[in-house]
């Protein structure tokens, strides 16, 4: 087995403690987002199935954290001989001869009573992962009471112990406004901070550059505008919303691009942009054709496309995602580096989850970045990660520096029936050269192995093959293609893709980028 990690290692002396008989039934783990706790299932299925419970029932909050969850219990670091099955949607003996079974808030919710009868026939461990999106008083709380009853331990696990909302999370009890984390004879506590993950190395460091800038905005008539969206008290959330659907947006991903471009040459890092909405999301997309950089979307109303976007972003053949709410827990692509937060949302801990898609760790990543508007709440949702990076950044001898400090609390929201006019970040504005991009793939792909560097390249080249095909209307494909094929043989004398060099492929990637790339 891997070297645990800390609270790792407290569920491995917990579950001791349960099998040495002390009246354990409940354990809230609050791990840190990126931190590891995916394992602790696995950790909890090796130590406790058949001992005290003869299955395990892990419940997520999204259909992605479902089938990863199945894949844990295969990870070849973590050996174990258990196996379960991710469920699709609501079926009789979901775990068939297997250690337990995967599913969703959501499919428990439209049948309750098929989950509840399953964990009152077999001694089930339940593992609720992000409760927090279960609050209380609610349907979904109604859903699992039995099951909860029904179990012979509940672990409450989660990245981001609270809810944007303000509401409570079921089934933990409070101390005041806060979850009381404390252990009593019947709950033990695990705590996993962003310190202590940073200091074991579960995590890697997230650096925040955020722009000011100004918004001009119709309302009943009458033009409204704010001149620094740091300042932007009682009409934030229009200011902001603004800026995301107009220019400020667009520069600010400009400077996004820049960096990531510029650290290209070192680490061969994927880009997550996160959108206010599906609409914008396409603009965002379009501009980036422009750039001949191409990209994918993954929203959150086509699940098959999304999927593919992002299995295609893990691998390497895709490189910048544009995205919605799908940037949350769930989304797991270790080499991205860069996101640019352009959404509107502003809830801590849906931003804190947002943050934390670059923290992950991946071989020669040393960091991640997050450029967003510098507005009161989301400095708000900085200033909390920074201080926590602080110290053990600090004892590895790595200088951080804290960001702006502005007035907290904003509005927050889309805003409807305004008409958004114009803005722009305040100071100096870099300009995005359309052969940036294709001039980086010579450092890209410099760090992997010589085959896997002409599989990534192929791989780029035909997708944007396909990407153009599927713009092209109908009956003009077929000369498109050709024209497509025969612009990747002139840069290598005519050679097909399959026997050119790695020089000659980079060639090929930027001679049909700057031809079709801003066409599209």
């Amino acid at each position: 087995m891997i070297l645990l990690r800390k609270h790792q290692l407290e569920m491995v002396k917990i579950c001791e403690e349960i099998l040495a008989g002390k009246p354990v039934n409940t354990i809230i783990a609050s791990v840190t987002p990126g931190g590891g706790k995916s394992l602790l299932p696995v950790i909890l299925s090796e130590l406790l199935i058949p001992r005290i419970a003869d299955r395990i029932l892990w419940i997520v909050p999204r259909n992605s954290l479902k089938y990863q969850g199945e894949g844990d219990f295969i990870n070849k670091m973590v050996p174990t001989n258990h196996r379960i099955r991710a469920v699709n949607g609501n079926e009789e003996d979901p775990s068939r001869g297997f250690s337990g079974y995967v599913t969703t808030y959501q499919a428990i919710g439209h049948n309750p009573d098929l989950h509840a009868k399953e964990t009152s026939r077999n001694k089930y461990i339940v593992f609720l992962d992000e409760p927090h999106h279960v609050s209380e008083d609610s349907l979904w709380e109604a859903a699992l009471e039995s099951i909860i009853r029904n179990s012979v331990l509940t672990i409450y696990a989660s990245g981001t112990l609270s809810r944007g909302d303000g509401q409570k999370i079921a089934f933990l009890d409070y101390s005041g406004i806060h979850i009381d984390l404390k252990d009593k004879e019947h709950t033990r506590v695990i705590r996993y901070t962003r310190s202590q993950a940073i200091r074991e190395g579960a995590i890697v460091p997230v650096r925040f550059h955020t722009l000011d800038g100004s918004a001009e905005w119709k309302e009943n008539g009458v033009v409204e505008s704010v001149e620094k969206l740091s300042r932007s008290q009682g009409t934030g959330g229009k200011a902001l919303f603004t800026a995301l659907s107009t220019e400020y947006a667009y520069q600010l991903l400009d400077e996004c691009l820049h960096h990531w471009i510029k650290l290209r040459k070192y680490f061969s890092g994927r880009l997550l942009i996160v959108s206010p909405n599906i609409e914008i999301a396409k603009q965002y997309h379009d501009y980036l054709r422009k750039l001949n950089i191409p990209s994918l979307i993954a929203t959150s109303d086509d699940s098959f496309a999304a999927r593919k976007a992002i299995d295609d972003t893990r691998t390497g053949v895709n490189e910048v995602l544009v995205t919605v709410a799908l940037a949350y827990e769930g989304l797991s692509i270790k080499p991205v580096t860069h996101i640019a937060c352009l959404t509107h949302i502003r809830s801590i801990p849906w931003l804190e989850q947002c943050f934390a898609r670059t923290n992950r760790t991946c071989e020669g990543k040393r960091e991640g970045h997050v450029f967003g508007p510098r507005d009161p709440r989301f400095i708000e949702a900085i200033r909390m990660i920074e201080k926590e990076q602080i110290l053990p950044l600090s004892e590895k001898g790595e200088g951080f520096q804290e960001g702006e400090v502005s007035e907290q609390s904003s509005g927050s929201g889309e805003t409807m029936g305004w008409e958004p006019l114009k803005s722009a970040i305040l100071g100096d504005k870099t300009s995005i050269n359309p052969d940036l991009f294709t001039n980086s793939m010579k450092y890209s792909h410099n760090k992997i192995s010589p085959s896997d560097q002409e599989t990534v390249l192929k791989k780029q080249i035909r997708n944007l093959r396909k990407i153009v095909l599927n713009k092209t209307r109908p009956g003009s494909s077929t000369s498109k293609a050709r024209v497509f094929d025969m612009t990747v043989k002139n840069t290598a004398g005519g050679k097909k893709i399959d026997l050119m060099t790695i020089d000659e492929l980079v060639a090929a990637w930027q001679a049909v980028t700057e031809r079709f790339g801003g066409s599209l």
